[in-house]
């Protein structure tokens, strides 16, 4: 199968910021405590760690009740945690957030680090990193490596492919006509227009766009992979169609 090129993925992760994770940014840093809560719902669902979530009874579904019960103390620990990340301690104030998640609302055997790091780079975004099972298997670290070894080897892979990556992302500005249109980009008569150059290129020159570039990379390398069984079958990904399939080790 083809693995997909950085260009590809540039423009498959433009498209994804300016669709989901810029607004999930902008509102869990502005927004009002239940917009923020409705944010957190949303982000959840959609980089599929909603599961690793406490349930709430039936009886608790009026909705602003139950996003305060599934979702209020993640959100408030977000807020003790995000503050004045640096480099260098990122990787155990992850650690941190992810133990304080586990001791305090979550099963305390559950790893919760995919959890925690898509959740808390929706703030902080460079120089925290997403974990990712196909991130890791993509770069040979098995599926559960441990957060420093994870952070180590992709900054080293980042590093050698760094150069393609920012080429590939200078190269947006001239193919904005296939990006995603943002709500803001609607005239008053609901006609969707361009996002001009200047607005195409304060996305991408930013550190943390070509990171989630090589995520995308990351990531479609694995799954481009079939999955098989001992016996040598073929089994289609739960994530994707049968064109994005991953191996089970």
């Amino acid at each position: 199968m083809p693995q997909q090129s950085f260009d590809y993925c540039a423009l498959h992760y433009l498209n994804q910021f300016i669709e989901r994770d810029e607004p999930y940014g902008e509102r869990l840093l502005h927004g009002t405590r239940y917009t923020r809560l409705v944010t957190l719902q949303d982000a959840a669902t959609f980089y599929k760690v909603a599961r690793n979530l406490r349930t709430v009874s039936k009886l608790d579904k009026k909705h602003d009740r139950y996003l305060e019960l599934r979702y209020g103390r993640l959100l408030d620990f977000i807020d003790r945690f995000s503050r004045d990340i640096s480099k260098d301690k990122i990787v155990s104030h992850t650690i941190k957030f992810e133990k304080v998640l586990r001791r305090s609302i979550y099963k305390p055997n559950m790893g919760l680090l995919s959890l925690s790091t898509k959740m808390l780079w929706q703030v902080t975004r460079s120089p925290s990193l997403i974990y990712d099972q196909n991130v890791c298997l993509s770069l040979d670290l098995g599926p559960a490596p441990l957060l420093q070894d994870f952070h180590d080897a992709w900054r080293a892979r980042f590093s050698e492919n760094e150069s393609e990556i920012i080429r590939a992302c200078e190269r947006l500005p001239s193919n904005r006509r296939y990006a995603q249109i943002p709500q803001p980009h609607y005239d008053d008569d609901d006609q969707p227009h361009a996002l001009k150059k200047k607005d195409i290129r304060r996305i991408v020159n930013k550190p943390f766009f070509r990171e989630r570039v090589f995520d995308m990379y990351l990531w479609h390398k694995r799954s481009s992979l079939p999955t098989l069984t001992p016996g040598g079958a073929v089994i289609p990904s739960q994530d994707s169609p049968l064109s994005c399939l991953r191996i089970i080790g």
